[in-house]
C-alpha cells in the first residue's frame, strides 16, 4: 500500500500530463489522467482519515469509518462534509478534505 504522500505525488504527475482547461478541449487520455489523479487524491485523503481515526474511542471511530466509507462508495460528499463540520481538532480538516476529494472525483467522472 502506498503512503498518502506517494499517492499525491503520483496524482500530481498524472495531472501534469493534461494541458490547462483554457487551452482547448481535452483528449480522452487527458480526461483519463485527471480521473485517475482525482481517484488517487481521494485514496490519499481516505488514508489520512483512517490514520487519524485511531485517536477516537473505538465505537466512535467505527461509526465514523462506516459512515464515511458508505458515503464514499455512494459519492455522497454532502454526508462527509456534514460529518466533518460536526468535529473539531485534527480530524475535522481531514474529513472535510475527504469530502472535497469526493466532489473532485465526481467532477472528474463527468
Amino acid at each position: 500500500m502506498s503512503t498518502p504522500t506517494e499517492l499525491r505525488a503520483r496524482a500530481a504527475e498524472l495531472e501534469s500530463r493534461a494541458h490547462p482547461a483554457t487551452a482547448g478541449p481535452r483528449t480522452d487520455d487527458e480526461r483519463m489522467f485527471l480521473e485517475k489523479a482525482a481517484a488517487l487524491r481521494l485514496e490519499a485523503a481516505w488514508c489520512d482519515v483512517q490514520e487519524n481515526l485511531v485517536l477516537l474511542a473505538a465505537p466512535t471511530a467505527d461509526r465514523v469509518r462506516d459512515l464515511l466509507k458508505a458515503a464514499m462508495d455512494a459519492r455522497d460528499a454532502e454526508t462527509i462534509l456534514r460529518e466533518g463540520n460536526s468535529w473539531s481538532g485534527r480530524i475535522a480538516p481531514l474529513i472535510l478534505e475527504l469530502g472535497d476529494r469526493v466532489n473532485d472525483t465526481r467532477r472528474a467522472e463527468k
